[in-house]
C-alpha cells in the first residue's frame, strides 16, 4: 500500500494510503501545574489560527493564553452573524482576508481578476 506512492507518485497513490490508514496521536495534558516546554517542542498536533499562526494543542488548550486570545479575537456574536448571513454576508469579514489586526490583508477581487485570466492552479468557473 504505501510502495504506491513512491511508484506512482500521484495524489491519487497519497489518498489512497490515507483513507485506509489510522493517525493515532498522542497528546499529554498539560495545564499551569505541569507545563512543560521539552514535551511543548514535540507536539505533534496542532491549530491553525485564522491570523497565520500555527499553535502547538499542548499549549492552545493549556491555561487561558491562547484559546481565550483567538476565540475573543476571531468569534462574533451569533444574533451579529445571523443578521449579517441575512443581508448576504457582506459585512463578514472572512478567514482568508483578514489580517492579524482585523485589517484586510487580500481583496478577494484580486482572485477573481486571476481566475479570468486564467492564472496557474485558478479555475475560470
Amino acid at each position: 500500500m504505501i510502495a504506491s506512492i513512491f511508484t506512482e507518485g500521484n495524489k491519487e497513490a497519497v489518498a489512497k494510503f490515507t483513507w485506509r490508514t489510522l493517525y493515532i496521536g498522542n497528546m499529554h495534558f498539560q495545564d499551569a501545574y505541569d507545563y512543560d516546554i521539552q514535551r511543548l517542542m514535540r507536539c505533534d498536533i496542532h491549530y491553525a489560527v485564522p491570523d497565520g499562526r500555527v499553535i502547538p494543542f499542548c499549549s492552545y488548550n493549556s491555561g487561558p493564553i491562547y484559546r481565550t486570545e483567538v476565540e475573543k479575537k476571531f468569534s462574533i456574536p451569533i444574533p451579529d452573524w445571523q443578521a449579517a448571513k441575512k443581508q448576504g454576508g457582506a459585512s463578514l469579514k472572512t478567514i482568508e482576508t483578514m489580517g492579524i489586526n482585523g485589517e484586510v490583508i487580500v481583496d478577494p477581487e484580486y482572485y477573481k481578476v486571476r481566475a479570468l485570466k486564467g492564472a496557474p492552479g485558478m479555475s475560470s468557473a
